[in-house]
């Protein structure tokens, strides 16, 4: 029997019940190049995880998706910060 879940604070979900999927708003950011979109999910009895899509400009159309763990999340989030780091420390 999977373990019940009640709506976590951050679900921007309308619905009272336990043992639904659990989303947040939703987080576009829009670049030239594309757009990503991220967003809080959480299955019932399941643990949180990142869902992270990719479009090209303006489109409906999604060019990739990933769904990362919150640690997963985490080590990119580094690694994106040290990334940046790097390449502005010319």
């Amino acid at each position: 029997m999977s373990k019940r879940t009640t709506c976590p604070t951050w679900c921007d979900t309308e619905h009272n019940d336990v043992d639904v999927e659990h989303t947040s708003d939703q987080h576009d950011l829009s670049t030239p190049r594309g757009d990503v979109a991220t967003q809080l999910r959480q299955d019932p009895g399941g643990r949180p995880y990142i869902a992270i899509a990719t479009f090209e400009h303006e489109s409906p159309d999604v060019l990739g998706e990933a769904e990362l763990s919150l640690d997963d999340a985490e080590i990119l989030g580094k690694l994106l910060l040290a990334r940046v780091a790097a390449a502005r420390s010319r």
